[in-house]
């Protein structure tokens, strides 16, 4: 169960409790007392207990726990040269809330970063961020990261 529970927080880094839990199909008791002797890290944010491996440093911990949802990963890919709110609406076919609820995490969590470009705002990545995101692209993006990659890189 311990190398399941590294092996899981080394493909995730950023990971919550729960998702490991239900990754692993165990109860929380069997969790807890695996996790506590780990040599993992166990951060809190956002009201989650996040896992890293000690290898993971302290300035990637946030974006790599903001990152830790698909469709921010990509977002975020999409955020190179600059897009609107308005228009990860329209490439996401997301509602606005949705889309505006992510992207208040990433600008809380310095994931982003907003420019003023005329009347609009500009989101791009923040270079921790993109630090994270090319580093642990296939943990953030899953399966589809290297063909992503390919066409947004």
């Amino acid at each position: 169960m311990r190398q399941q529970i590294l092996e899981t927080v080394e493909q995730n880094p950023g990971i919550h409790f729960r998702q490991v839990q239900r990754e692993l199909g165990c109860s929380s008791t069997t969790l807890n007392h695996h996790i506590s002797s780990l040599n993992v890290k166990e951060r809190n944010f956002r009201g989650y207990r996040r896992f890293y491996l000690q290898d993971i440093s302290e300035k990637m911990e946030r974006p790599l726990a903001a990152l830790n949802h698909n469709v921010r990963g990509i977002m975020l890919y999409q955020m190179q040269g600059g897009i609107s709110q308005k228009e990860l609406v329209e490439n996401f076919d997301l509602s606005k809330s949705t889309v505006s609820s992510h992207v208040k995490v990433m600008r809380e969590d310095g994931v982003i970063k907003e420019e003023r470009e005329g009347r609009s705002k500009k989101l791009f990545p923040s270079e921790s961020a993109w630090k994270a995101l090319n580093g642990y692209a296939s943990q953030i993006l899953g399966g589809a990261s290297e063909g992503f990659i390919e066409m947004w890189g």
